[in-house]
C-alpha cells in the first residue's frame, strides 16, 4: 500500500481548522448531509432503503482499494470464488482477438448464433433459450418479471447469498428451508409444507453451493408439482454432468440456469444461460434488455461450446484435483470435508478452539484466499469452502493448512 503524503496530510488538517475558524461545526455539516440523503431518500422504494447494496457488503469494513487490491492481486492464491483456474479455450482468444475492432459497434441484439449454440449443447431448441450477463443475469430476469411486492421465494439454506438478495431487492419475502443435518439433504416434503398461495419462486442449486451435493432427480420433478415456478440452478452441472433441463418439455413451470464462468473459464466476461419452455423464455424477455450481451462476450461463448474437448479436459483434472484436496484434508485432525459434485469443498472446522475467522485470516497471511461462511445462513463460524485450483497451487494451500491446523497458537 502506498503512504499517504505528509504534504495531503497537512492539506486535510488546514482544511479543518479553516471549517472550524467559521463556526461552520463539523456537526453541522453532518446535520446537512443526514438532511440531503433523506432529501434523496424519499425519491427510492421504501423496501430498498434498508437493504445493503452488494457493494456497501463487499467494501464495509476495509473499504474497495483494499478489498479490489486482495482480489485483484497476482501474488494472492485464489480459491474462494469458485472459478477455473484454467484460461479459455485457444479459440476463445482466437475470437476475442480477431473481434477487438468491432467493439465501436452494438452486438447483435438477438444472440441468434449463440442461442443457436447453446440449444446445440443442451440438445433442445434455440426457443428454449435466453442469454444473460452470467446466470446471475437471467435469474435477476426471472426475480423481476415473476415476483411482486409480498410475494414468497422458497429459499433452501444454505445456499447461494443472491437468492436472499434478490429477493429482498425486489421487494419479495424469502422463506428459508433448513436443508436436513448432517449430509444438508433436500427433501420435497421440506418444501411443499412451506408452500402458500404467496408463493411465487422456489430455488433450487444443483448442484448446491457451498455444500457440493445434488438433489436426485426425482425430488425435483416432486417439487415441480407445486404451483410456483421452480429455478434450478446449474452453474456447475459440467462438473457432475447430471441435469434437469430435458424436463422443460414436460414441466410448464421449470426454469433450469447455467453460466460459462466455471467449466469454460469466461467469469470474466459475464455470460450465463436459462432454459425453459418458449412461453416462459417470451416473458423474461419482456425485461431484458435491447442489448443483453457484449460483442467478445457473446463471440467467447460460441467459441468455447466449439471446443468442449477443451473444457472437458480441464474438468476432468479440476475433479482429480478436489478429490486430492478432500483426500488430504481428511488426514488433517480437526477438519471435516463434505463430498462435492462441483469444483469447491465445503469444510466443517471439529477443533475446538479455531474457528473459520481466524482459520482465513491464518491462510491469507500465506497469501491463500479461501471463502468464510461464518455470515452464510445455515451454515456458522466452524465451516469454510475451498475452490479447487492448480495442482501446485492446491499443494501449497494443502501445506499452509496442515501448518496451521497442527500449530497450537491460536
Amino acid at each position: 500500500m502506498k503512504q499517504i503524503h505528509k504534504a495531503s496530510i497537512l492539506k486535510y488538517v488546514v482544511c479543518i481548522i479553516i471549517l472550524l475558524s467559521i463556526n461552520w461545526k463539523i456537526e453541522d455539516v453532518a446535520g446537512s448531509g443526514d438532511f440531503m440523503v433523506k432529501d434523496v431518500r424519499r425519491f427510492v422504494k421504501p423496501h430498498l432503503i434498508g437493504i445493503k447494496s452488494n457493494y456497501e457488503i463487499l467494501t464495509g469494513i476495509l473499504g474497495a482499494k483494499i478489498v479490489s487490491d486482495a482480489i485483484c492481486s497476482e501474488e494472492v492464491i485464489r480459491m474462494f470464488n469458485n472459478e477455473s483456474p484454467y484460461p479459455p479455450s485457444p479459440k476463445v482468444f482466437d475470437v476475442v482477438e480477431n473481434r477487438l475492432a468491432s467493439i465501436s459497434r452494438y452486438p447483435d441484439p438477438t444472440c441468434y448464433y449463440l442461442n443457436e449454440k447453446i440449444a446445440e449443447y443442451v440438445g433442445l431448441k434455440p426457443e428454449n433459450v435466453i442469454v444473460g450477463r452470467g446466470s446471475l443475469g437471467v435469474i435477476e430476469l426471472i426475480y423481476n418479471v415473476f415476483v411482486e411486492f409480498n410475494d414468497e421465494v422458497i429459499i433452501p439454506i444454505p445456499s447461494f447469498e443472491q437468492f436472499e438478495f434478490l429477493s429482498n431487492a425486489v421487494g419479495g419475502k424469502p422463506v428459508f428451508i433448513q436443508l436436513e443435518k448432517p449430509d444438508f439433504i433436500l427433501k420435497s416434503e421440506m418444501v411443499s409444507e412451506r408452500v402458500t398461495k404467496k408463493t411465487k419462486l422456489i430455488i433450487i442449486i444443483n448442484p448446491n453451493n457451498p455444500i457440493g451435493n445434488y438433489t436426485p432427480i426425482e425430488t425435483v420433478k416432486e417439487i415441480l408439482e407445486e404451483e410456483a415456478i421452480v429455478v434450478v440452478d446449474e452453474a456447475y452441472y459440467e462438473y457432475c454432468k447430471k441435469t434437469v433441463a430435458p424436463l422443460i418439455l414436460e414441466y410448464e413451470n421449470l426454469i433450469v440456469t447455467r453460466t460459462f464462468s466455471k467449466a469454460f473459464s469466461l467469469a470474466g466476461l459475464r455470460i450465463g444461460y436459462g432454459l425453459a419452455n418458449p412461453e416462459l423464455i417470451m416473458q423474461l424477455r419482456k425485461l431484458d434488455t435491447v442489448f443483453p450481451m457484449s460483442t467478445i462476450a457473446i463471440q467467447a461463448a460460441i467459441a468455447a461450446l466449439e471446443d468442449i474437448d477443451y473444457a472437458e479436459k480441464n474438468v476432468s483434472e479440476t475433479i482429480k484435483e478436489r478429490e486430492y484436496i478432500r483426500e488430504e484434508i481428511t488426514k488433517i485432525e480437526g477438519l471435516r470435508p463434505y463430498s462435492s459434485e462441483t469444483n469447491f469443498i465445503l469444510v466443517e472446522i471439529t477443533k475446538e478452539n479455531l474457528d473459520a475467522g481466524k482459520l482465513t485470516a491464518k491462510l491469507l497471511e500465506n497469501k491463500i484466499l479461501i471463502k468464510n461462511c461464518a455470515d452464510q445462513r445455515g451454515l456458522n463460524n466452524k465451516f469454510f469452502r475451498v475452490s479447487t485450483s492448480t495442482p501446485e497451487n492446491n499443494r501449497l494451500f494443502i501445506k499452509a493448512l496442515t501448518n496451521i491446523m497442527n500449530a497450537q497458537n491460536f
